[in-house]
């Protein structure tokens, strides 16, 4: 948590918002209405205190016209069966309209609801009864979405089709000693980005829809149940929470049904089946992202 406020007398309405752990704080205000950085650079001016640490920061400002607010589709236009249609914005998006939005298949409206996401308010998530095979088309008019201070400005277009069933995957693992506390099971991908993630308190995970390709398995577990991933902290000597890495890659294959028994060890000394995986410099330097990414 962390409390910023503006020591600008210039910049006297705007909006602060910051993720539980993340290490960006973002400002919202309006340039143009309170005339800040539009006919030059502004030093912007701001004080933080996040509990332990109170300090000022200041930075030059200069507003573009050009860094409007954009929704897109950047999950592609094959929609995974089973899955929401999600659009992305570059702003943090604080209100839609779909009421005034719509969605179509073959000429025809179809249901569907919208909502802001919870954990990620930079995604709006679409959720219809998609039909394997089947095109949409979703049509969201300007100025049904907006942040703070801003609002889009020019009509989408979204044409996706949802995906066959065949053409994906699915995996189920069976843990022996699993955590008692939830965890993150999460499949990485080869570049290190998590592909999907579930955060659970079960000893059997289903995964279904899966996208073929090669991954690696990893649990990370949250033992003091705040729901995010601790790292190591030196100065206090507390340990990173575990982390386990599955001993080999796994495969997945279109309609293939993989299934997999992890034994988890019971202490650091025993590693069947599995790995308790120490955090090299580079790594406590980069924290580990529990996020979902599906």
């Amino acid at each position: 948590k962390v409390d910023v406020l503006s020591l600008s007398d210039k910049l006297r309405d705007y909006k602060v918002t910051h993720q539980p752990k993340s290490d960006s704080v973002y400002i919202w205000f309006d340039a143009t209405a309170q005339n800040v950085g539009v006919a030059n650079n502004e030093n912007l001016k701001f004080s933080f205190d996040n509990g332990v640490k109170k300090d000022s920061v200041s930075l030059f400002y200069r507003y573009n016209a050009k860094n409007e607010m954009v929704l897109n589709n950047s999950g592609g236009n094959l929609l995974p069966p089973g899955k929401d249609f999600v659009i992305t914005s570059n702003y943090f998006v604080d209100k839609i309209q779909p009421e005034k939005w719509t969605l179509v298949s073959d000429s025809i409206q179809q249901d569907f609801t919208a909502e802001i996401d919870e954990k990620n308010p930079f995604e709006i998530h679409i959720k219809s009864d998609f039909k394997e095979g089947k095109k949409y088309s979703l049509t969201i008019p300007k100025e049904t979405a907006s942040s703070f201070y801003e609002t889009t400005k020019i009509s989408k277009r979204f044409d996706f089709e949802a995906d066959k069933l065949e053409n994906y995957g699915e995996f189920v693992l069976t843990l022996e000693n699993a955590p008692t506390q939830k965890f993150w099971i999460q499949f990485m991908t080869e570049r290190g980005d998590i592909a999907y993630s579930r955060y659970v308190n079960e000893s059997k995970i289903d995964f279904k829809s899966l996208k073929p390709g090669t991954y690696e398995l990893r649990i990370l577990v949250d033992e003091n149940n705040n729901g995010v991933w601790d790292s190591a902290d030196f100065a206090d000597g507390v340990f990173a929470e575990p982390v386990y890495i599955f001993e080999k890659k796994i495969e997945i294959r279109p309609l293939w049904d993989i299934r997999e028994t992890w034994k988890l060890p019971l202490n650091n000394l025993e590693t069947d089946s599995a790995t308790v995986t120490p955090l090299n410099k580079e790594e406590i330097t980069k924290p580990l992202n529990p996020e979902n990414k599906e």
